[in-house]
């Protein structure tokens, strides 16, 4: 979303737009600003840019999260009520409430290796593309990692509440990188690993695949958008949940080196 306000756009006290008269007129335009911004967004994208303060804290070293005091945890005993639903990857370097700054009972995660949510008969490859261009739509068979999301999708449609369902990936993705160095066909040492790397393979473009040397964090953005294809063919309940402004879809990738966390379009 765009700028609402500026401290850019400050006047003198005569007036005159464009000129900046001191540090503590403009300390207060930007707190200003902030505050005007922070009233003009969405329920959603307020989420959205507290997830990306929050990934800006944690790169300066200066996060503020803590781990959840004995209150909190008799509190969060009752229930809980996350805003945010990540589908992220299973692997130890990459940890979304730290990485998002937030606290215990924000963020509920769904892991799993290259964030797979589907099998990959059920996913891209196997002829959804025409089923797109039909209009049919492939509800079946079931997904346990899917109807871990809807189990807390349909609990913010009950609540009335909105919340933002985040796809993460990382760079060095494991998963992603044995899903183009172990061809097609080729076992990679058990019909669970090899259903996995297919699974990852069904969203890669071809070219990508054929340059497995040079691909690797585009590819990792491909399965990321793959991951949210998958959820949105199979998932009538998140389609609805969409529709009805409950739930927003994003993507984002998580940097090992940095920290960061790259936004899609942003």
């Amino acid at each position: 979303m765009s700028e609402q306000f500026s401290s850019d756009h400050s006047v003198n006290s005569n007036g005159n737009p464009g000129v900046q008269e001191d540090q503590g007129q403009l300390s207060k335009d930007a707190t200003f600003s902030k505050q005007a911004k922070q009233m003009v967004l969405s329920p959603a994208d307020a989420i959205l840019q507290e997830l990306k303060d929050g990934n800006e804290r944690f790169v300066r070293g200066e996060s503020i999260r803590k781990p959840a005091s004995r209150d909190e945890r008799k509190m969060l005993e009752n229930g809980q009520k996350p805003d945010v639903i990540c589908i992220c990857c299973a692997d130890s370097r990459v940890d979304p409430s730290d990485a998002f700054d937030m606290g215990t009972g924000r963020i509920f995660e769904v892991e799993n290796a290259g964030e797979i949510v589907i099998e990959p008969q059920n996913s891209k490859g196997s002829g959804s593309m025409l089923k797109r261009i039909l209009g049919i739509r492939n509800e079946a068979p079931t997904s346990t990692a899917i109807g871990t999301i809807e189990y807390m999708v349909s609990a913010m449609v009950a609540e009335d509440s909105t919340g933002v369902l985040l796809v993460l990936g990382h760079t060095h993705c494991g998963a992603v990188q044995s899903a183009l160095e172990v061809p097609a066909g080729t076992s990679a040492g058990s019909p669970h690993l090899d259903a996995l790397l297919q699974a990852v393979r069904n969203h890669l473009p071809q070219e990508v695949q054929d340059n497995p040397g040079e691909a690797l964090e585009h590819a990792v953005a491909a399965n990321a958008q793959g991951v949210v294809n998958d959820i949105l063919e199979h998932s009538a309940l998140v389609r609805k949940a969409v529709a009805s402004g409950h739930l927003v879809i994003a993507q984002a990738t998580y940097h090992l080196d940095t920290g960061k966390v790259g936004f899609l379009g942003s």
